[in-house]
Parts: C-alpha cells; sequence; structure tokens
C-alpha cells in the first residue's frame, strides 16, 4: 500500500523540485486540499477539518504529528486541538449560557436580600456584590457567542437559550430596580435606582415585540438577526443595570455616579425605542407570504437587496 505524503513533505518536494515539469503545482493549491480534509497527513490519517481551520486562522499549514492523529498548529504558536475535544467545543458555549442563567438567579436573590431598615454599609456591600455578579453575567453573553462563533459550533438549542438567558438577566435587573426596594432612603442619604415604572414597561414592550417579529419570521425560513440597534441597546442596557444597582446602595454617591446614572438611564430608554423602530422597518421589508423570495436573508440594513427588487 503506498505511503501518503504529509504537507511538510509535499512542501518540501516543492521546494526541491521547483515549479517545471509534472512537479509543478502550487501552494494555495495544497492549502485548499488540507482545507477541505482531502490531503492526507502522516500514516493516513485525514485532517479534521476543525483543526485546519484553527491553524489556517492563525496563517499557519498544519503539521503532521505522526500516527494516526490529527494535524496540529506549530508548538510555538501556542495553540493544541487536540487538548480540547469536539465534543466540549460543542457543550461549552451553551455550558456558559446555562451558568449565566444561574448567575442571573443568585443576583436577584442579592437584590430580594437588601434589607431597607439594615444599617447602610450592610446595604452597600450587598449593592457592591450584586453589580460584580450582574457584570459577570454579563459579559458571560459576549463569551459564549465569541466561541460559538470562533469554532462553529453554534447550535439550535444556543440561538434559542442565549437571547431568553438576556432578558431574565435584563428585565429582571430593571424589575427590580423600579420596586419600593430601590427608593430613595433619606435617612441613609440613598438616591434610589431612578429607575420609572413606566421605563420598564417601555422596554418590556420593546422585547416582546422584537420576539414575536423574530419568531414569526424565522418560522417562515427566513433569518432574522440582531442589527447593531440591538447590541448597542443590549450593551447600554447592561451598563444602565449595573450603574443604578451600585449608585442606589451608595451613601451619598459622587456627583459623577449620579450622572453616569442618570445619563445611561435616558439612553437605555432612547435606544430602547429606536431599536424597536429599527426592527419593525426591517420586518416590513420582510417579503410576503407566498411570495418566491421567501427564504432569502432578510436585509440588515432595512433595505430590500436589488436582487429582490428585481424579482418584484
Amino acid at each position: 500500500m503506498p505511503k501518503t505524503q504529509s504537507p511538510n513533505s509535499v512542501f518540501a518536494a516543492h521546494d526541491r523540485r521547483g515549479t517545471s515539469g509534472s512537479a509543478k503545482f502550487s501552494v494555495a493549491s495544497a492549502i485548499s486540499r488540507v482545507r477541505t480534509g482531502t490531503q492526507p497527513v502522516g500514516t493516513g490519517a485525514p485532517v479534521g477539518r476543525g483543526e485546519v481551520w484553527e491553524c489556517m486562522a492563525r496563517g499557519r499549514i498544519p503539521q503532521p504529528t505522526g500516527g494516526r492523529t490529527p494535524a496540529v498548529c506549530p508548538k510555538r504558536l501556542g495553540y493544541d486541538p487536540r487538548l480540547m475535544s469536539p465534543a466540549l467545543r460543542r457543550a461549552l458555549p451553551n455550558a456558559i449560557t446555562l451558568v449565566r442563567l444561574g448567575l442571573a438567579v443568585v443576583f436577584f436573590g442579592v437584590l430580594e436580600s437588601i434589607d431597607r431598615t439594615a444599617p447602610a454599609s450592610e446595604i452597600a456591600l450587598l449593592g457592591a456584590w450584586g453589580m460584580g455578579i450582574f457584570a459577570t453575567a454579563a459579559l458571560s453573553d459576549i463569551l459564549d457567542g465569541y466561541l460559538a462563533r470562533r469554532w462553529n459550533v453554534v447550535s439550535a438549542f444556543g440561538r434559542l437559550l442565549d437571547p431568553l438567558v438576556d432578558k431574565v438577566l435584563i428585565l429582571g435587573g430593571f424589575i427590580y430596580l423600579a420596586s419600593p426596594r430601590f427608593e430613595p432612603i433619606p435617612a441613609n442619604a440613598m438616591i434610589g435606582s431612578g429607575i420609572a415604572a413606566w421605563m420598564v414597561v417601555v422596554i418590556l414592550l420593546r422585547e416582546l415585540l422584537v420576539t414575536g417579529l423574530r419568531s414569526y419570521i424565522e418560522s417562515r425560513g427566513i433569518p432574522f438577526p440582531a442589527d447593531w440597534s440591538g447590541k448597542l441597546k443590549m450593551f447600554v442596557q447592561s451598563f444602565c443595570v449595573g450603574c443604578c444597582v451600585y449608585v442606589s446602595t451608595r451613601v451619598e454617591p459622587f456627583g459623577w455616579q449620579v450622572f453616569l446614572r442618570d445619563a445611561s438611564t435616558w439612553a437605555t430608554v432612547v435606544l430602547t425605542v429606536l431599536s424597536a423602530i429599527t426592527y419593525i422597518r426591517r420586518a416590513l421589508h420582510v417579503p410576503p407570504e407566498g411570495s418566491q423570495t421567501t427564504g432569502v436573508d432578510a436585509p440588515p440594513n432595512g433595505t430590500v437587496g436589488k436582487r429582490q427588487k428585481d424579482r418584484a
């Protein structure tokens, strides 16, 4: 049985023979063979595509390891895909999302434990803990999404769970901040959260509206992903909740802290409304049911693409 060549031996042959005669080929074609898994490695084991793309993302050619093991990047890059199995890669982003749900429950428990009749120092300590837990949960939202996209392991379960956990964390935080538990306490020189009940109603209506639109449109097979306005809104809302929890539990907070609380609160309301308008405009440009354009990606900027115009 003929022995297969590794990418290193192929490139070495290219260096020795040059580009003339039957040995003429391009490095690009060899890279293409490695990318698609058609270039054998070592003693005949095919190259795993996930490992190949990890190496390619770093501008390197996968190196054979000998035996029937996957190709790996050079060790000086500090990366070895064999250290993490594909199953672990698929499970890790969803596990981080579930951890964020657990942190949300802990966050609500800390807010619930705040006693308005307790000493100011105890309230301030619980507020600091609450802000820290919320910040950790909010940052984990960035991490799980990055890993899912980076490793190409986006799943239907993750697409459903991630926005649900985000809404639980954000809406739950605003509901608590609008409750009497975070009203001003003049005796302790605490100014409160600054979140009014009507603000929570606006935020809740926007989330229900966008969730309904996305569910309906994607049920027709038309992608309706989040756009820049939704991501910016999520970032500002997260900052607002953490800032309000911290400032509302401080004794005589500094003026700049009060300014950040008020600015982030009103920015949240404005961006929430603008984001809702943006999603409504996008939904209005989705092809109606029964049209030939069903299944075509909805343009993220709210405009109908040129091909869809030509078909109309």
